[in-house]
């Protein structure tokens, strides 16, 4: 077919290339975006997963620092990651887990009464308890009463 006004031939031709690169980038823009917006679900839901994770399991407490006098072992805590601990125990030198007599929450302070010589050392550990579960022991932190 032939168009006897070479003007119109090359304006209709010059409107098709510009409407296909449109087509083109409409089309390239919806998948960034459907991309975009399915990595942010993706992210989502691994937060949501681990922490489900985490609150299903009872996560041993981290020991910042341990200090021993003759009638009290402090412990300084960064806590249990797990929500909803309820308590702690305590273990010296490998022996039985007791629960711990005090333990404040807002200063992540344990307090166990122990009355002991000055110069005996203590190797301290720790577990969480949530439901009547226990975690894992913490690393021992040794301490020497002062």
């Amino acid at each position: 077919m032939f168009i006897k006004n070479k003007n119109a031939q090359g304006a209709i031709e010059y409107l098709l290339i510009i409407g296909g690169a449109l087509l083109i980038a409409v089309i390239a823009l919806a998948i960034i975006v459907g991309v975009g917006s399915g990595n942010r679900k993706n992210v989502e839901d691994s937060q949501q997963g681990y922490q489900e994770l985490v609150d299903n399991q009872v996560v041993s407490p981290i020991i910042n620092d341990v200090e021993c006098s003759t009638s009290i072992i402090t412990i300084y805590t960064a806590g249990s990651p797990t929500k909803g601990v309820s308590n702690y125990k305590i273990s010296l030198d490998g022996n039985a887990y007791e629960l711990v007599t005090t333990i404040d929450l807002d200063n992540r302070v344990i307090t166990y009464n122990k009355v002991s010589v000055p110069g005996t050392k203590y190797t301290v550990r720790l577990v969480s308890i949530k439901n009547n579960l226990r975690s894992t022991p913490t690393l021992p932190f040794d301490c020497i009463v002062k």
